[in-house]
């Protein structure tokens, strides 16, 4: 008996409610651990709201281990997750009850601070919250993305249905270190896989909240709080808000570890040295390897502070950014030893030629590892790629696959320079100096500088806040200027208002009910963003063929998939001779080998891949297709043909 429309929308009703109690536990769960953690370590931020962040910050990094270490042990299922969730929400809810870093009189205070906002300051939180509530209804819908449909919450699936780690032979990305994909799966197996997304969601939250409050340290509220509005209306921050890729909840850690750097300077205690670390190491541990530059930044931003200090001795400069390193390493160290025990190599993908790569020739690694320079279309080392960088990255950022972030920061650097820093702020700018030269010889998304281009928008938006003040033009000019920066910063603002709307329209329809989750997944997936061309067939195949059936995939995405597949691009990676892959009889047999029920080919030749055996493969494959293996299903999007003769009806 099929299911009513309004029995399905009321399941997800349900599911939704569901993944909010779930992430709202997990942020009790964090924010209580990391109040214990502050304690232990004898540390108190400047007021409560600071505290507050740095404690969330620092517990989720902290939990995300317990279902590592569950993964770790092949213990990674709901119970042990209940059971665990169960424990430490009663360890939070205990800590918040004897260390909370709010007295009884915040409320008063709170009051107070309510009455004083100016009507700018409503508007701006307005804005801001109108565009969390849009994200929020946007991550609450089915999960889409193309690295989320291939291993960010693909893998993550995985891992929960096999109850632990597994290795994954094509999957070239999964021994990354993932700590954000720890708190997904925690979402994912308690609630639903879009867990995931509002996990992100919250995570962008707090980043914003944190640059908030860091940037209200160095000026007005208000300045304050349109630097977060301009943040949160980048498109980037847009798209991943809603989204279950981790650059967001990885900014958090990254951009928490400023904050608690400030409080080192501040107050020249070197406990503040531990969060610091262990603050980077989760933003490294979360981010790929490529997410040291933090660490590193950070490292060598205060050995240069320590030894330029005549207060600190050359000693104690030089072991305090050894601490901060060795602290962050600590954090990314389970990681290199789980990525050893699997491949063979602890930092897998790289350094393949010392350490070797598993299911992988030399060739196959090399085409691989190349693949950011064939994407961004050319070599990021070339003279002329780094010369134009700075303008690509403002005005034309497709040419780096990364969204609109740039321009109103490029605008505000001469501000920087007219006015002067702030002497804190100074040594912040030479931390993204460092960081955006690793960053762009390393893995050159834009995403993954979030935090970094986030510091760039205070320390401009200090400039730009002192430039009003000391302007000395007669009033009209002064007038003409600041209405000038007025306007761009609404125009800014509705500019972010309409990215939201064009990248969530779907998904919040869908999240209101307005559209079924079907209806959703078939008009969002084709879009231009991901190019997903296949769910309905995929979804097809789901009903036709045996539920035990292995796939060989055409594309890496088969999330939606509810079969055990593996892209046909692990069989060319491995091979030796290379040139047995153009024998159709050979490729038979490796195909057998794999136990491989069914192959998922293109309708005809592509040529998926600029790695020349991947493409005689293929060329196999659709040979053997149209000569040995019967199609059983074809259409504009695919064809399937049946290996082992299991489906009689071609129909």
């Amino acid at each position: 008996m099929p299911i009513s429309l309004n029995t399905l929308r009321a399941f997800r009703s349900m599911e939704n409610f569901l993944n909010l109690l779930i992430v709202g536990a997990l942020l009790l769960i964090g924010s209580g651990i990391g109040l214990v953690v502050l304690h232990l370590t004898r540390l108190r931020a400047s007021d409560g709201i600071q505290h507050t962040l740095l404690a969330t910050g620092v517990g989720l990094g902290a939990v995300s281990f317990v279902p590592f270490g569950l993964a770790w042990g092949q213990q990674l299922s709901t119970l042990n997750l209940i059971l665990a969730g169960s424990v430490l929400s009663a360890t939070a809810s205990l800590s918040w009850f004897l260390l909370s870093p709010f007295n009884l009189g915040c409320f008063k205070q709170l009051k107070s601070w309510f009455y004083n906002l100016s009507h700018l300051d409503i508007l701006l939180i307005f804005f801001i919250s109108v565009l969390a509530i849009l994200n929020l209804f946007a991550a609450l819908a089915p999960v889409t993305g193309v690295d989320e449909l291939i291993y960010r919450v693909a893998n993550a699936s995985t891992y929960l249905k096999e109850q632990g780690f597994v290795y994954i032979p094509s999957n070239f990305s999964h021994q990354q270190p993932q700590l954000v994909m720890m708190l997904q799966m925690w979402g994912m197996s308690l609630g639903s896989d879009s867990a995931s997304q509002v996990i992100q969601w919250a995570m962008g939250v707090i980043f914003i909240l944190s640059v908030i409050d860091f940037a209200r340290r160095f000026m007005p509220f208000t300045v304050a709080l349109a630097i977060g509005i301009i943040i949160y209306c980048a498109s980037d921050v847009v798209v991943l808000s809603a989204r279950a890729v981790p650059d967001l909840a990885n900014s958090v850690f990254l951009f928490l570890s400023f904050t608690a750097l400030k409080l080192w300077l501040d107050t020249k205690n070197d406990r503040w040295l531990l969060l610091i670390g262990l603050l980077a190491g989760f933003f490294a541990a979360g981010s790929r390897l490529t997410g040291a530059y933090g660490a590193i930044a950070l490292t060598v931003c205060i050995i240069i502070y320590g030894l330029r200090d005549k207060q600190i001795d050359p000693f104690r400069a030089i072991t305090s950014g050894m601490l901060v390193a060795g602290i962050a390493f600590l954090m990314v160290l389970p990681w290199l030893i789980k990525a050893f025990v699997m491949t063979g190599n602890p930092v897998w993908p790289f350094l393949f030629d010392v350490f070797g790569a598993k299911d992988f020739t030399q060739a196959s690694a090399a085409y691989l590892s190349g693949t950011e320079s064939r994407v961004l279309g050319g070599s990021i080392t070339s003279l002329q790629w780094i010369i134009s960088s700075p303008w690509d990255l403002t005005f034309n950022p497709h040419n780096f696959r990364s969204g609109v972030y740039g321009p109103f920061i490029l605008a505000s650097i001469p501000a920087m320079f007219v006015t002067g820093l702030n002497d804190q702020l100074r040594k912040y700018v030479l931390i993204a100096l460092i960081s955006c030269a690793i960053w762009y010889f390393s893995f050159p998304r834009l995403r993954s500088l979030i935090p970094i281009i986030s510091l760039l928008t205070v320390a401009g938006g200090y400039g730009m806040y002192k430039l009003w003040l000391d302007i000395n033009l007669p009033r009209i000019l002064s007038f003409t200027f600041k209405t000038f920066v007025g306007l761009l910063l609404l125009t800014w603002v509705l500019f972010g208002i309409g990215t939201h709307f064009r990248f969530h329209y779907d998904a919040v329809l869908e999240t209101l009910g307005v559209k079924t989750e079907q209806e959703f997944l078939i008009n969002r997936l084709v879009q231009d963003d991901l190019k997903f061309y296949w769910y309905e067939e995929y979804i097809h195949l789901n009903e036709i063929l045996p539920p035990s059936s292995k796939l060989l995939l055409h594309e890496g995405r088969g999330y939606y998939l509810n079969f055990v597949y593996e892209r046909y691009f692990l069989i060319a990676q491995n091979e030796l001779n290379t040139e047995r892959l153009k024998d159709p009889q050979y490729v038979v047999s490796r195909v057998e080998d794999r136990n491989i029920d069914f192959v998922v080919l293109w309708p005809d030749f592509k040529g998926g891949t600029y790695y020349e055996p991947a493409v005689w493969l293929e060329e196999s494959l659709h040979h053997l297709c149209s000569s040995k293996w019967d199609v059983i299903y074809e259409n504009d999007q695919i064809k399937v043909c049946d290996v082992k003769g299991q489906i009689i009806d071609s129909n």
